[in-house]
């Protein structure tokens, strides 16, 4: 009786350190990405960086300022990421473009003077990564306009395909901006990121990286004021910093108070891939940037639809 007693127990903390070692093993196998980002603009960048910091699914290899004054959006995710606790992270900066929104948080990495620093090259830093790491390990997501995702694939298109995949917002395939611009989305629009360049999105599409595309469609995500609430009540770092720049951003935005997650659904999806089904579908690119479904293969898989509420819970879960 004694002995198999011992062997019970032998067997229950042998099954204890399989789940331990498997624990483990999923850290270790957390997805990698790049992240490139025009956060500072519209709030849901800030939003889509804190849910990406705050979750062991995703390992943040880089971090790509884009768009316009490079400078200033680095220094704002710098910050934002030390708040968040995660200086680990790099910060790179890449071309500063002519045409790009304006900053509605710039202030808010003003000031500090830890932030007024160097930033290194953001397309170079990219490659390398790409060039030194295992084939198709890293995962892109690419959140602001691409021109610097151009950049990687006009510096080097051989390391570029060495990505897993490219998960993307951009476009609008049936539905446009709806709810938040107070027009119809049943029908396309002109999406911004597409439309500030569209010969960049259209090098992308025919860069040969597996493409999974969240355009309108399946990316206008209110964040309820409950939602809001109750991220902003646990009174974190990351969160007093998330009010602190959604308060600015409201203040200066067109289409009122309540943030649209657009730029959290390429993340949420990366963690938590039911939320939407992806349909393959050949896409073309106008030359002012529309996304138009036509004939030919496929060459992108697009989310048309997502569940918006557990983007949302995912979201809550993760940052409060």
């Amino acid at each position: 009786m004694i002995k198999k007693f011992i062997n019970t127990l032998k067997y229950i903390s042998l099954s204890f350190a399989f789940i331990a070692f498997n624990a483990r093993s999923d850290t270790i196998k957390s997805r990698e990405v790049i992240i490139d980002t025009d956060v500072g603009t519209d709030i849901d960048d800030a939003f889509a960086l804190a849910l990406a910091a705050a979750s062991p699914d995703l390992k943040i290899d880089l971090i790509m300022a884009s768009s316009g004054d490079t400078d200033a959006r680095a220094k704002l995710a710098r910050r934002f990421l030390d708040m968040a606790g995660r200086t680990d992270i790099p910060v790179t900066r890449g071309p500063s473009t002519l045409h790009a929104e304006a900053l509605s948080q710039k202030s808010w990495a003003q000031g500090q003077e830890n932030y007024h620093k160097y930033f290194p090259d953001a397309v170079e830093k990219a490659l390398q990564l790409l060039r030194t790491q295992p084939n198709h390990t890293i995962t892109l997501i690419g959140l602001a306009p691409p021109s610097t995702i151009a950049a990687m694939i006009s510096r080097d298109s051989i390391a570029f395909r060495r990505l897993r995949a490219i998960v993307l917002m951009a476009g609008s395939i049936h539905h446009g901006y709806g709810k938040i611009a107070g027009t119809n989305s049943s029908t396309p629009s002109l999406e911004t990121n597409a439309s500030l360049d569209p010969s960049a999105l259209r090098a992308i599409l025919t860069s040969g990286v597996p493409i999974q595309l969240m355009p309108l469609d399946a990316t206008e995500v209110a964040l309820s004021k409950f939602a809001a609430e109750q991220i902003f009540h646990a009174h974190t770092p990351v969160t007093d910093s998330l009010q602190e720049l959604t308060q600015q951003w409201a203040a200066k935005s067109a289409y009122g108070p309540i943030p649209t997650l657009f730029d959290v659904v390429p993340v949420a999806y990366l963690i938590q891939p039911n939320i939407c089904t992806l349909v393959p579908m050949h896409l073309s690119v106008s030359e002012r940037g529309d996304t138009v479904q036509s004939s030919g293969p496929e060459n992108v898989s697009a989310c048309l639809s997502v569940n918006s509420k557990a983007v949302v819970n995912l979201l809550v879960q993760r940052i409060k």
